[in-house]
Order: structure tokens, then C-alpha cells, then sequence
């Protein structure tokens, strides 16, 4: 506890998550929490244990948890609600009396909902019937809402706050990993002789949405990035953008390998998806883009060269592979403690030495522990520069980065970008978020090169944040720009 409070109480961090498997704390240890000048926010086994949650069997598939199913009116509760939302048209107070164990706690919540009333006052006997009421509305509601707690014991009021907050933040965030509500279709394409397997998710009841075709950065990468892409594919639907994202060639249900793809493959694998949607019923041509990160600057500056998308946004794209390599060995060793000049060294020596191994050699030489696959793959993208491709791109165009990218020299790719789609316009746009990852996240908490290299309770606050996670500037940017663009 004294390490935890110790080692949190930097400037940069605002907030606390303390997550235990036991209640039982002594008072000395919740007393030193609760005075703290930064919030601890305590989630104990009770807390989990009552939390709206249904848990894996085992850890590994924590990425997979999915909230409980909400409990639904029941005929008697639906009545008590239709009757209270009626009496209340005409009258401006009145009594709902109901037996114990008919569901009054869910049938005011239900109330409300359907009044759909800005503040609402609950008075209650007891903290137990308080913390009842909390849990199960946070496990019920459909409408989500704040809560002030005010009950007389000043310790209590504050772990009931305190734990409420927790699970709804925990259940919100797990929510963003699930395809739930929307419609979701499987759509295979051909591209020579691999069959490329991926899911169409198109938000409901809307007439010709954008859909923006996903283009994954390096990597084995399946349709949904081991989950990671969710909360942003919800974000976009939700938003009334449709989302094709699928299996990277070799990798879940695709065929092929994408170790043997040059850029120009991967750019004709885009257009491919591209066919494929807009074979399809009832899908506009005009409304079909592309959604790029990282990797996807060498491929969709090829596409849009080739083809006048809906719209391309790219995200983190990088301009010169061999520069970006060297910039991202840089930031590596500079957060290993290296000294700038040795860093300066040791990158020139890299670069002479890979100048000379991917431009002579198509098999790994005996010195290199690179896997052959992944080297072939490397000497076929080393000398990519995307700078000529860009000047051709056509349609509308957004190129965003975030400030703290840790991947891509965001500052002098950005450059080229501006350099190369001038003039400028509402529908050719440079921009740079401020606390911002290479991925969009929010860089004051998730600003790593790798996931792999996150501490590993970053893992859960992801899972809690969802959404979130992600810079909202970002995030709205792309969302209203991909709209403005198709209209």
C-alpha cells in the first residue's frame, strides 16, 4: 500500500485505481486512503463480485468480458410505469405503492428513463438500501447519469461514491468492447489466391451511411486488432459511420500470408475491399472511404493515386520507411537510458549497415536473427517513400497525427503531407493533436511504442476506459470530417 501510494503520487498522474481481491483493509489503511489529497479510488472483491459483469473462466480472455444482460420491465412493472408516466401528464405529484419484492428499485429507475427527467431526487431509510439502489441501477440503466451520494456517514457516503463510480466506469468501458446493437455482416473478397475474410458493421436504421474501409498498420493483425480497434469502431458506428475491417492475409480467418505483401500488394488488397463493398446491396459508391494507420502511409497514398475514394483519413502515416525506422530506434534507446551521442553513433552505424544488407540481399545473412519472412518483408519496404504517391492522392484527404507519437516523426511528416497536398482546403487537411499517441490515445496515460510495452495494469484500464481511451479531439475530428466530406 505505502509503495502504491508512494509511487502514484507524481505530478502527471490525477487519479488513483486501488483493485484488490480481498475487503479486508484495515482502517489504518482506509483511513491513509481516504485522506490523501489525490482521490484512491478503492475497487474491493464485494465490489467485483456485485459488479454488472459476467467474468471469463480464465484471465486470458479478459479481453472477451461482457456485461450482464440488462434486466428488462416485467408485465406488472410495465404497467406501474405506463400508470406513473400517465398520472404525472396531468397531475404534478403522486404515490407509486408497490409490494415488497415486485422491483421498485428498477421500476423508478425505469420511471425516470421514461420521464426522461433531468435531476432526481431518491430518498432512502437506510446506506444498505442506498447501495442497493446504486447497484442496481448502474446494472439497469439505459440513459446513463451522474450520482451524488449525501448520506450522514461521511466514510461511508464517500465508499459509495467511490465503489458506484467504479462499476459504472468498468461496465461503460467493457461495453465498448461488444458489436452489440449494431448489424453485423461477414463479407470475403479474393485478391490472387487468397481469400480475405473480415466483418461489415453498419450502424442501425441509417440510409446510406460513409463506410470507411480499415487498413491496418504492421503486424499480424486480425480484423479487430485483438480487440483493441472495438472501442473505436463502436465510436464510429455509433456516430452513424459504417466500419469494413478484416483478417490481414494468413492471420484468423484469411488465407495467404502477409509477410510475402509488398506495399503495392497491400494498396491492391485495399482496392480489392473496395470492390467488394460496393458489390454490394444497397451501398453507395460515393459514401465508401478508407481509414488508415500507421503502415497504411505507404499504401493508401497509392490507392488514392489510383482511385477518388469518399474520403481517406490516415492516421500516424509515415513517409519514408528507412526514416522512420531510424526514428523509432532513436526514441527507443533515448527511454533505455542511452547517451545522445551514443545514440547518434549507434544510428549511423544502423543505417549504414542496413543500406548495405537490404539492397544487396533478399535471405537474412548468417549475423541477423531476423526471421527470414519478416526479413524478405523488410528489404521489400525498406526504401518505400510515399512523398511522390501523396502529391497524386484524390478526393478529400485527412492526415492526422498525434503530438506524442512515439512511432512516426509526426513533425516533419506532417511537413511533407502539407508540402505535398497544398493548397490546403476544408477537404485536404493536415492536423496535429496535442496529447495524442501514435494510435489516438490519450498520450498522459497510454504513450508507449508498443502495447506490449504497457505496464501491465494498463491492460484493465484500457478494458475499464474503452472509448475513452482514445483522444476525444481526435476522435470528433474524424467523425465530423468523414460526414462533411460525404454530404
Amino acid at each position: 500500500m505505502d509503495t502504491f501510494l508512494s509511487e502514484s503520487n507524481r505530478a502527471l498522474i490525477h487519479k488513483r485505481l486501488l483493485l484488490t481481491s480481498t475487503d479486508l483493509m484495515s482502517a489504518n489503511a482506509i483511513r491513509t486512503c481516504d485522506h490523501q489529497e489525490k482521490d484512491v479510488v478503492r475497487f474491493m472483491l464485494q465490489n467485483f463480485e456485485e459488479a454488472a459483469v459476467n467474468y471469463p473462466e480464465h484471465i486470458s480472455e479478459l479481453n472477451k468480458v461482457k456485461p450482464k444482460k440488462k434486466p428488462k420491465p416485467r408485465d406488472h412493472q410495465r404497467e406501474a410505469i405506463d400508470a406513473t408516466a400517465k398520472g404525472l401528464k396531468t397531475h404534478d405529484r403522486g404515490q407509486l405503492i408497490m409490494a415488497c419484492g415486485t422491483g421498485k428499485t428498477f421500476t423508478t429507475l425505469w420511471i425516470k428513463e421514461q420521464l426522461q427527467a433531468n435531476t432526481t431526487l431518491v430518498l432512502l431509510p437506510s446506506l444498505n438500501l442506498l447501495g442497493q439502489t446504486m447497484r442496481e441501477w448502474t446494472a439497469a440503466f439505459n440513459q446513463p447519469f451522474d450520482v451524488l451520494c449525501v448520506c450522514s456517514d461521511k466514510s461511508v457516503g464517500r465508499m459509495l461514491i467511490i465503489g458506484i463510480g467504479a462499476a459504472i466506469w468498468v461496465v461503460r468501458g467493457l461495453s465498448d468492447f461488444d458489436l452489440i446493437g449494431h448489424n453485423v455482416s461477414e463479407v470475403s473478397f479474393e485478391l490472387d489466391d487468397a481469400v480475405l475474410s473480415g466483418s461489415l458493421v453498419m450502424p442501425k436504421n441509417a440510409k446510406s451511411p460513409p463506410i470507411a474501409l480499415i487498413v491496418h498498420g504492421d503486424g499480424a493483425q486480425d480484423r479487430f486488432s485483438d480487440g483493441g480497434a472495438l472501442p473505436l469502431i463502436n465510436t464510429l458506428v455509433d456516430a452513424g459511420i459504417g466500419v469494413f475491417t478484416w483478417d490481414k492475409a494468413g492471420v484468423g480467418q484469411s488465407t495467404g500470408n502477409w509477410l510475402d505483401q509488398t506495399m503495392e500488394d497491400r494498396a491492391g488488397e485495399a482496392l480489392a475491399a473496395f470492390q467488394a463493398i460496393s458489390a454490394l446491396d444497397n451501398i453507395g459508391v460515393d459514401q465508401i472511404g478508407f481509414l488508415g494507420f500507421s503502415q497504411a502511409g505507404w499504401v493508401l497514398p497509392r490507392v488514392a493515386k489510383q482511385m477518388t475514394p469518399a474520403f481517406t483519413v490516415l492516421v500516424g502515416g509515415a513517409v519514408s520507411w528507412r526514416d522512420q525506422g531510424t526514428y523509432y530506434r532513436r526514441v527507443r534507446m533515448g527511454s533505455e537510458g542511452v547517451a545522445e551521442e551514443e545514440i547518434e553513433q549507434r544510428l549511423a552505424d544502423r543505417v549504414l549497415r542496413n543500406d548495405a544488407l537490404f539492397d544487396a540481399s533478399v535471405a537474412p545473412p548468417p549475423t541477423t536473427d531476423m526471421d527470414p519472412a519478416r526479413f524478405r518483408f523488410v528489404a521489400g519496404a525498406y526504401w518505400e517513400d510515399s512523398t511522390d504517391f501523396i502529391s497524386g492522392m484524390k478526393g478529400p484527404i485527412l492526415a492526422i497525427w498525434g503530438q506524442d507519437d512515439l512511432n512516426v516523426d509526426a513533425g516533419s511528416d506532417s511537413v511533407t503531407f502539407q508540402e505535398q497536398l497544398m493548397p490546403l482546403t476544408e477537404n485536404r487537411q493536415v492536423v496535429m493533436v496535442p496529447n495524442a499517441t501514435h494510435g489516438l490515445l490519450r498520450a498522459d496515460i497510454f504513450n508507449y511504442q508498443l502495447p506490449s510495452d504497457w505496464p501491465w495494469y494498463l491492460q484493465y484500464v484500457f478494458l475499464g476506459m474503452g472509448r475513452d481511451a482514445f483522444n476525444q479531439q481526435s476522435l470528433d475530428q474524424i467523425v465530423h470530417w468523414v460526414h462533411a466530406s460525404v454530404e
